[in-house]
């Protein structure tokens, strides 16, 4: 600092974990070196603090994990709010980082407007599954899976399960605090609103029946938001959040 000019520095500071490295929890881990458990190779852990690539920021004001994600609230300003940066398993929408479709291309535009326009004269739609066209169908094609080379080259891999190592930050609102529950969270914001996502099954999102949300197509059962969507509470202002199991 001078007469003229005042520098202000911002302290970046780590984020730890420890425990199970399954689903990039404990973000990019070299599973080669990290103990396994039992007979699930894909369950590594660590028994060590370990720092989260990715969630550098001007205090970390709030961290929460689920059963297989977490969630944090970094670069936080009172009053301005901060951000929510999520990983950890993706499915049922846990992250809320939506459902991670693949770019349409030229093409699929054209199949799906000629087998329209097919339909409107009645005239039979060959090759074309209008499940292909549903934005709402899941496809976490474009994310990684889980897969471990055994000694002798075998390679074991579940395509099923997606996830992210490394935080994506979620638009909702202007966050101070964040919790979240077994398949689903929330967040409240620094000008009293409440934002969710996840898994809304038994009610536990609070978004009443004209909910925006999709169907697990695993489990018709299973219902989800994939990114946060605002619950209303008229008159209230919402100061804390928390989610529990259901």
């Amino acid at each position: 600092k001078s007469e003229d000019e005042e520098v202000i520095v911002g302290i970046q500071l780590p984020i730890f974990g420890f425990g199970s490295a399954r689903y990039g929890l404990l973000g990019p881990a070299e599973k080669d070196v990290l103990p396994t458990e039992g007979g699930d190779v894909f369950e590594v852990y660590s028994d060590e603090m370990r720092i989260l690539l990715g969630y550098r920021g001007d205090f970390g004001v709030g961290i929460s994990a689920g059963e297989s994600s977490v969630c944090v609230v970094t670069d936080y300003v009172e009053e301005k709010g901060g951000k929510v940066l999520s990983h950890g398993l993706a499915t049922l929408g846990r992250l809320g980082i939506g459902t991670a479709r693949r770019r349409k291309t030229l093409t699929d535009w054209r199949k799906k407007k000629s087998a329209q326009n097919k339909e409107k004269k009645g005239v039979g739609v060959k090759g074309y599954d209008k499940a292909e066209s549903n934005p709402f169908a899941p496809d976490f094609s474009r994310l990684p899976f889980e897969m471990v080379t055994l000694p002798g080259g075998i390679i074991i891999k579940d395509e099923t399960a997606r996830f992210l190592s490394k935080p994506k930050w979620l638009k909702s609102g202007r966050p101070k605090m964040v919790s979240c529950g077994q398949q689903h969270a929330a967040c409240a914001t620094e000008d009293g609103k409440i934002f969710v996502w996840g898994m809304a099954r038994h009610g536990r999102l609070g978004l009443g029946k004209d909910a925006r949300v999709q169907t697990s197509l695993e489990d018709g059962n299973d219902i989800y938001a994939p990114k946060p969507q605002r619950v209303d509470f008229p008159g209230s202002r919402v100061t804390r959040v928390s989610c529990g199991h259901k």
